[in-house]
């Protein structure tokens, strides 16, 4: 086998500002990597799909060794920074609803995660907040409307529980009559993502070592994979690629690949008057039917309001906390429109998170060469995708088979990319016009 080595020019770099990981006590990062190690099985980034994957090798393969490696700490990137929804149903965006084929299939897999996730937590008893509490998609537009009776009926074609809800109980269930109406989904978990991301990282099976702050600078293809950090070398007989939007740093899905910068906001505890005077404290999730205009609300188990609304097209993960006073203005306006009876709402924490896209909405997914494997590119859907992808990537490094493995291994791959500087100008131009002629949703 023919070696190649790479050198790995751009890592992450997150602002400081996750209120996720912010309210939630201090946590020790395991070690950075200061030696030369050997294992069996080599897992590079530790978000969704990359513990995923780690911990179901450690199950198929009790007897062999696996390392796992961040950049960062465990949280700190795109995993923790999510809006914590592990949807579970197909998603509006994509190839999801095209045919009811591709909608049961996407069904099996979100379910299969879902699952996973709920067994994960429970059995190891991590604390981060999971409740089955369902989702609310919600429209405000006659498009988004009918978007959102399309979205209902396939559900109901699949099989999958949907209930349409008028605005006048909407008040009742989301304690805002800003919404005309709403499809509500039951399958979908809540959770404080960092903390479930970091409580999974705490509870890895023995025979799984975990290095955090650990960079990859050199990575080396061939009979052993060889990765390079500052301190020390990872030698591993295969690799999984778990790593989003820096896969093509690693050699893979070159032109394939682009990220979209995405903003959210947390409030102050509410006050029980607060709560009170929203008609209680009621656990709630809100998706909008718009992905370029609409805002993603919760409501969470220690009473504060979390908004994500606002993106931009990432031409690389260099930060700018320059924008984020008037982002965080924004979200605060949009939130007093949706709770004008929270006269006195003050935001805490306001932070950026980073997701990959492919051009088709595709996975990128499967086997790379003889011994590297892929789990990246969760196209925005990252606890869900992310989970469902690296389990099956370690299935197939592992040669446990699954059905569902063929059923990723089935579907396009990432297409590619006009080069730059027209994708910039084409990715910036498309948000523009969904911001604009979406503009009713938000």
């Amino acid at each position: 086998m023919s070696t190649q080595e790479i050198q790995i020019k751009h890592l992450p770099s997150d602002d400081a500002g996750n209120g996720w990981q912010n309210i939630l006590p201090p946590r020790a990062p395991k070690p950075e990597l200061s030696e030369v190690v050997e294992a069996d099985f080599l897992v590079i980034g530790a978000g969704y799909a990359g513990l995923a994957a780690a911990n179901r090798l450690a199950e198929n393969c009790p007897d062999k060794s696996i390392v796992i490696v961040d950049a960062q700490r465990v949280g700190d990137g795109a995993s923790g920074r999510s809006s914590g929804f592990v949807i579970g149903t197909p998603h509006v965006v994509g190839a999801d609803l095209e045919t009811k084929e591709s909608a049961l299939r996407a069904y099996r897999l979100s379910h299969y995660a879902g699952d996973y996730i709920w067994n994960t937590v429970r059995e190891r008893a991590i604390d981060c907040g999971m409740g089955q509490l369902g989702q609310y998609m919600v429209a405000r537009t006659p498009k988004g409307r009918n978007l959102l009776r399309d979205f209902h009926s396939n559900m109901m074609e699949i099989g999958v529980e949907s209930e349409m809800v008028r605005s006048v109980d909407l008040v009742d269930r989301i304690n805002t009559d800003y919404y005309p109406v709403a499809c509500f989904t039951p399958k979908t978990l809540l959770l404080n993502p960092a903390a479930y991301v970091q409580g999974f990282a705490d509870s890895l099976p023995g025979n799984v070592h975990l290095y955090e702050n650990t960079a990859i600078k050199k990575i080396q293809y061939g009979k052993h994979v060889r990765a390079t950090t500052d301190r020390g070398e990872v030698s591993a007989k295969k690799v999984i690629l778990a790593v989003n939007g820096f896969a093509a740093d690693f050699g893979h899905y070159k032109n394939r690949i682009f990220s979209l910068q995405l903003f959210s906001s947390l409030t102050r505890q509410l006050s029980e008057q607060e709560c009170a005077s929203l008609g209680g404290h009621r656990e709630w999730g809100i998706l909008p039917v718009s992905s370029g205009a609409g805002a993603t609300l919760r409501f969470t188990d220690d009473r504060r309001l979390l908004i994500r609304a606002g993106f931009r097209f990432a031409a690389s993960h260099n930060q700018s906390d320059s924008s984020y006073q008037k982002i965080a203005q924004k979200h605060l306006q949009m939130l007093q429109a949706r709770f004008p009876v929270l006269v006195d709402l003050q935001i805490e924490h306001t932070w950026s998170g980073y997701i990959s896209l492919s051009r088709n909405i595709a996975l990128g997914f499967g086997q790379q060469t003889d011994n590297v494997y892929s789990c990246v590119c969760q196209n925005g859907v990252g606890l869900s995708r992310g989970t469902y992808s690296g389990l099956l990537a370690a299935d197939l490094a592992s040669g446990r088979e699954n059905s569902l493995i063929d059923q990723l291994l089935g579907l396009e791959q990432p297409v590619k990319l006009p080069p730059r500087p027209f994708l910039n100008w084409g990715v910036s131009a498309t948000l523009a016009w969904h911001a604009w002629t979406e503009r009713g949703e938000a």
